[in-house]
């Protein structure tokens, strides 16, 4: 059984995201699926920016079943 969320905020713009190299979302501590950061995953999963924050991007929790979504760059 998975989760997905239904809406991912991060910080930076939609450039920085189309740069990042992986998109992990832990579903536990130990379980996890990682997707390359392509513009057509980023739509399917809702994730937005907010802001322009350069190079400074990072994940939020929206329910306790998520530990962390980790951004990470190349």
């Amino acid at each position: 059984m998975t989760f997905t969320p239904n809406l991912i905020k991060v910080r930076g713009g939609k450039e920085d995201l189309m740069r990042l190299q992986y998109v992990t979302i832990f579903l536990t501590d130990n379980i996890f699926k990682r997707y390359k950061g392509e513009d057509k995953f980023l739509k399917l999963m809702k994730i937005y920016p907010i802001g322009d924050d350069g190079e400074l991007i990072e994940g939020v929790k929206l329910e306790p079943n998520i530990i962390e979504v980790v951004f990470r760059k190349k």
